[in-house]
Order: structure tokens, then sequence, then C-alpha cells
């Protein structure tokens, strides 16, 4: 409506008016001109508008069209002129021209498509108060004294009545849509004022805290905070209940300076890889009171903003407490509390994902010597309470963080993260040998086994998981040599000789009778 009345005004009267033929001013088809030059105007302004509403693939029939409506804007300026007033000027000339150029965009226009998406309904584009908009709408204002003040200094008043049509027509229209605009922003302010307060109810009400954090773009992994470059700007009340702190305490700080140690890398790796945000993972947060809390961290885009990210944490420490006894449950053996097949099998592959290169892995796999003799004569309660005895000796003969194992019955594992060489896997398979055959006192007696070890040790450029395979073949050979002994997988041959003592290799002491089938019990009185 404004860019009608005040191009179509401008149009009549700085272009057409000043080339008019003569007997126009003044007359009734000068009226009828200027109506006109306001609907193409008009018409032009909402094709405009529409166009840009439009995606980019579907643009081609407006687009058509605003040409069209711009060649016969342009063909009835020519026909009002003072060049157009001969016939043959008319018919053949520029308003000829430019007239049957209107006439065929119109058609291809209208066989084309897109057209379809001209009149499809669309999203109304919202309005807003700027200063550019509001000097637009003054000026519009200022266009019929203009034209005036310009015909003035010409020396003629032709057409005032044009003039203050105009000057009534665009003073209410202006000064309507500058009501609509305020009105429009007043309700804007209000409705974001509104959705600022239900937000800030709803966050404080939700146990999981939301953070928004600035990615800086220097760091290597985009994560360096020491620099300054990845920070928290905003934190969402639940941050007292989360992690024991205020939510300004926590503006300013790295997200790194929330998470344990432990963690780092992981959340390092999941920032630095935006592509696959929506990410999460649980990671161990550092409360206020230096307290270790299970969280899921989850990261996120923050709408279009590429330096801005959206981390959630999420309060899951008795869930995720619950999970690791299930798994550390799944991953015990029941009787002696060591590590059961499961989790031997695990704790091996764990080790050689993470061996370095040059590095050693040591294996060592026993089984005891006449475990079913005594299991068969004094019960299986004195069997269970053997296998636990042996187990607390191999615990104490092992060195700090090798990790023992039973996989199942009279058999166990004893895994060494590193050895320096195959000679040390060897001692210390001796001391554990040598601690299990030292007497053991059971509540119906006191009993004495043996065992068989088979060693091996995993080094760079062996297959992944043969370590046990090799370890329990060797102990295998031990056991098939004479028992009481170490054997090494390496050597495929004893690695110590057997113990001098009776069939299976155990050393006899005096004061213990022999059972018939060579070891050696003695029962309490």
């Amino acid at each position: 409506m404004l860019v009608a009345i005040a191009g179509g005004t401008l149009l009549w009267h700085l272009v057409v008016i000043e080339s008019a033929a003569p007997g126009w001013v003044g007359t009734g088809a000068e009226a009828a001109g200027f109506v006109q030059v306001l609907s193409l105007v008009a018409v032009l302004a909402l094709l405009v508008r529409t166009r840009q509403g439009l995606l980019p693939d579907r643009r081609t029939a407006a687009t058509l069209l605003v040409v069209a409506l711009l060649a016969a804007l342009g063909a009835f300026l020519a026909g009002a002129s003072r060049d157009a007033a001969d016939v043959v000027e008319q018919y053949l000339g520029a308003r000829a021209g430019l007239g049957v150029a209107a006439n065929l965009l119109v058609g291809i226009a209208i066989m084309h498509p897109s057209v379809t998406a001209i009149t499809a309904p669309s999203r109304p584009q919202p309005d807003r108060l700027s200063r550019l908009r509001v000097l637009l709408l003054a000026c519009a204002m200022l266009v019929p004294p203009g034209i005036h003040v310009v015909e003035y200094r010409q020396g003629h008043d032709a057409a005032a009545m044009g003039v203050v049509v105009a000057w009534l027509l665009l003073v209410p229209t202006v000064l309507a849509r500058l009501a609509l605009l305020m009105r429009a922003r007043e309700q804007a302010l209000f409705g974001a004022a509104e959705a600022d307060r239900r937000l800030a109810s709803m966050l404080g009400h939700t146990g999981d805290l939301f953070l928004l954090v600035r990615r800086g773009r220097g760091g290597a992994d985009g994560v360096d905070g020491d620099r300054g470059e990845v920070v928290i700007e905003y934190a969402s009340p639940a941050a007292d209940a989360v992690l024991g702190v205020g939510p300004a305490a926590l503006e300013g700080r790295t997200p790194m300076s929330l998470v344990g140690p432990d963690d780092h890398d992981r959340v390092a790796r999941l920032v630095a890889a935006p592509e696959r945000w929506p990410a999460s993972t649980d990671v161990r947060v550092v409360r206020a009171d230096g307290s270790l809390h299970w969280c899921e961290l989850e990261v996120d885009h923050y709408l279009d903003d590429p330096d801005l990210m959206l981390v959630c944490l999420r309060d899951v420490d008795a869930r995720k407490t619950i999970e690791l006894r299930l798994s550390e449950a799944a991953n015990r053996d029941d009787l002696t509390g060591l590590l059961n097949r499961r989790g031997l099998f695990e704790q091996i592959a764990g080790l050689e994902a993470s061996r370095e290169p040059g590095s050693c892995i040591g294996c060592i796999t026993l089984d005891l010597d006449g475990f079913k003799a005594i299991n068969d004569r004094l019960g299986h309660g004195a069997g269970d309470e053997l296998l636990r005895l042996v187990a607390r000796r191999l615990v104490q003969a092992v060195r700090d963080g090798d990790t023992v194992g039973r996989p199942g019955g009279d058999e166990f594992v004893v895994l060494c993260p590193s050895i320096v060489s195959l000679d040390d896997l060897h001692q210390l398979a001796e001391r554990i040998l040598a601690n299990i055959q030292r007497p053991m006192s059971l509540a119906l007696g006191s009993v004495r086994v043996g065992a068989s070890l088979g060693i091996a040790a995993r080094r760079d450029g062996e297959a992944p998981g043969s370590l046990y395979a090799r370890s329990d073949a060797a102990l295998l050979r031990a056991k098939a040599t004479g028992k009481g002994r170490v054997v090494s997988a390496e050597r495929c041959g004893p690695a110590s000789p057997p113990r001098p003592g009776g069939a299976d290799g155990l050393r006899v002491d005096e004061g213990w009778d022999e059972s018939s089938d060579g070891h050696r019990i003695v029962t309490s009185p």
C-alpha cells in the first residue's frame, strides 16, 4: 500500500506530468492514469514481496511476472508521454514493444510449473520496527510535499489535486503502519519476556544442568581451556544440585574443569567432532566437595551459531552405580571373589588394546594337583574352602598391578600387565608355586596340594587373543610331564624340574600320611 501510493505518486508527477500529452492535465484521463499507475506499482510491490518468500528453485514464474509488470508499467508511461502522441509511435514504438513483451512474459509465467508456488500458503514474515523502516516511512510522508515544492520551483502547479489525494492517503496509512509495528513490537517483547519466564521456571524445576559454552577455534582439539578458548557463558539453576555450586560460579570456567581427569580425553574427542552431534557419553564430574559423581554428558549445536554449543549434564549416579555393580558381579567368581572367565577375557582384551609397542604382557595359568582327591575325601565344602585359601595366597604372591582370576574349577590365571623379561614371569610363577605348596588349614584338617603352571608372554607381532591359549597349552604340557612344575610356552618344555617327592612331584614332609592317590592329607584330631 505504502509503496504503491508513494511510488506511484512519484512516477506520475515527476515522469508522466512533465512529459504528458497536451490536454491531459486537469482532465478525467489524468485521474484514471494516476489510479492505473498506483495499481501497477501496488501489484509489482506485492509480487516482489511474494517472490522473496519463495524457495530459490520456485521463483521462476514470480520473476517473469515481475519483469512483465515492469514492461507493462514502461509501456503505460511511454503511451502517456509526448513521444507516443503519434498513432504510428503508439503501435510501432516503445509502447507497443513493451506491451508485447509484457504479454509474452505473462503467458510464459502462467505456463511455468512454479506459478503454483505464488498462491501456495507461506509462513508469515515477522515485521521488525527497525530504524531504517521508520526512516522510510517518514520519507513516504514527505513525498507529496516534496513534489509540491518541485512543481512550485518550476513555476506551475499542475495536478495539485493528485498531490492532495496522495497526502491524504499516505499520512493515515503511514501512521497506521507505525501503530501496527509498535503493537507488534510490544507483543514480541511481551512474548519474549513470557517465554524467558517459562523457560527459567522449567530450568529451575529440572534436575538436568544446561551449559551454554562458547567454543574457540585456536586450540588443536577445540578445548584449549588454558587459553580461555572454551568457556561457560551460562549455567542453569540445576548447577547447585548436580555440582554443589551456584550457576554464577560456573560462568567463565572451562567445561573440562568439571570433568574427572580420567574422562578428559573422551570428552575432548566428543567436543572436537561437531559433525557427530548430538552425542553423549557417561563421565564422572567433580563436585564442590571433591567427590566424583556420574553424569551423562550430552553435546549439541546451539541454534545456528558455530561457536556456541549446548552441554547437558544429567545425574545418572544411581543408575551407573547399579550398572557397575551388575557388571562387576557378572565378571566376578562368586566363590573366591576373583575375576571369572568373562572378566579375565575382557581384562586380556583391554591389556592388549592399551599395550604400548615394545611392552610385554605376561600370563600364568595354573591348575591344582590333587584337588579332586581332597574334594572327594573331605567334601565339597572343604574343597570350596581350599579354593578360597588358594585364591588368597595367589593375591598375596603377585605383584601390585597384577590380576588374579578363576576361569572355573581348580584353574587359576594371573595376568601381568608389564613384565621386563620371561625370567621375571618365571620367578613370579616359582614364588606362586612355593606359596601354594605350603600346608593349608581347613576346618576339617590341614592339607597340602600342588600345582602345575604354564607361562606365556605377549609380544609385538603376535595375534591378539593367543596369550591365554598359549599359556593354557603350556599348562597342559606341565601336567603331562610330571606336574608340580612351571612350563614356558616359549620353550615348549619344562622351565623348572619337577619337585622331588611322590608320584605327582610333591615333596613328602615328615609326619604326613600318604594316601593311596599320592597326596598328603592330615586330619586334625
